[in-house]
């Protein structure tokens, strides 16, 4: 069933139902996305990676407490959303941005947050800018980055360039077409920091696969694989995540952890920052990769379940 939301009157056509689909026009945009449970529950803003699509969560949600409302987003250029207008570069605060425009059309005073990579960052700088709004985060492998203010014109041509250089590559031409296999194939190849399994791939594309004569193409904004960071140093990060208020609950896989997080310069001054000084953030590691909600969903539900039920709001 669909929700279909029009800006200028809010009207609601259908009411949300268990795994329903929401469909929201926003400033002539479309938001898709699935939900769980009884929309009068507390709700929980669930946000996937970049790249991904709110499938992410398909296998985890089911192991969470049914207290709660989950209403899943596909990021705009995700899933089944649309994508940003065309001849700009992707921005990052326009993705926190969204966030805050789905908890408006939904009128919630408070909210969890759900996200993995992408979506807890996006997620962190919601709570940071609306400390009063967002009571607690699930952080499932927290994407970052950053750059040095020395290198930022230099990010900035780079993003600059490779934007052109994928316009006229696009230009006139249709996206290519691939056979089920060959999609599931270049989706598993491409991950980052990452191994699919063979049902987790299955459960990803489904949403990102269209129909294209006898095989498929992705709907997935290619601008994407450009890059789409706040472009802040480390310690800028850090500092607007000190303003962060919630209680924070980051689950870490080990393989992450050990490969990545304590080696990457900027990101181990955060991670450092997360681990021996913010008194908000509970920092569990569990046996996988960045995917493991998805290949392994009952590796972290438990903590997930735990933070839910028992670590109340500090308001």
């Amino acid at each position: 069933m669909y929700l279909v939301v029009a800006i200028q009157n809010i009207s609601i056509l259908c009411r949300n139902v268990l795994n329903s689909c929401v469909k929201s026009q926003l400033f002539h945009e479309t938001f898709a996305g699935k939900t769980w449970g009884n929309n009068s529950n507390a709700p929980v803003l669930v946000v996937h990676g970049r790249l991904d699509n709110c499938g992410t969560f398909d296998p985890l949600i089911p192991l969470l407490p049914q207290e709660y409302f989950y209403v899943c987003i596909d990021f705009p250029g995700h899933g089944k959303s649309s994508p940003f207008p065309v001849g700009t570069p992707l921005k990052f605060f326009d993705f926190v941005l969204t966030l805050k425009r789905v908890v408006d059309y939904f009128n919630w005073k408070e909210v969890t947050c759900l996200g993995h990579s992408f979506g807890v960052q996006t997620s962190l700088y919601l709570a940071a800018i609306y400390p009063e709004l967002v009571t607690k985060i699930i952080a499932l492998e927290i994407g970052l980055g950053g750059v040095e203010t020395n290198q930022l014109t230099l990010r900035y041509r780079e993003r600059f360039d490779q934007l052109l250089s994928l316009e006229k590559k696009l230009a006139n031409r249709s996206p290519p077409s691939y056979s089920y296999a060959e999609a599931a194939n270049r989706v598993k190849k491409n991950r980052w920091m990452s191994e699919l399994t063979d049902e987790a791939c299955s459960i990803l594309i489904k949403r990102s696969l269209v129909p294209n004569g006898n095989g498929f193409f992705f709907s997935t904004d290619q601008r994407f694989r450009l890059g789409v960071g706040p472009d802040l140093t480390g310690e800028q990060q850090i500092s607007i995540f000190k303003q962060v208020k919630c209680p924070v609950l980051l689950i870490l896989g080990d393989i992450t952890e050990r490969e990545f997080w304590a080696k990457a310069d900027i990101v181990k001054k955060i991670y450092n920052y997360f681990k021996t000084e913010a008194l908000n953030i509970s920092m569990v590691t569990v046996n996988g990769n960045h995917d493991v909600h998805l290949n392994h969903p009952e590796r972290v539900s438990p903590h997930i379940r735990s933070f839910l039920l028992s670590n109340p709001s500090t308001r």
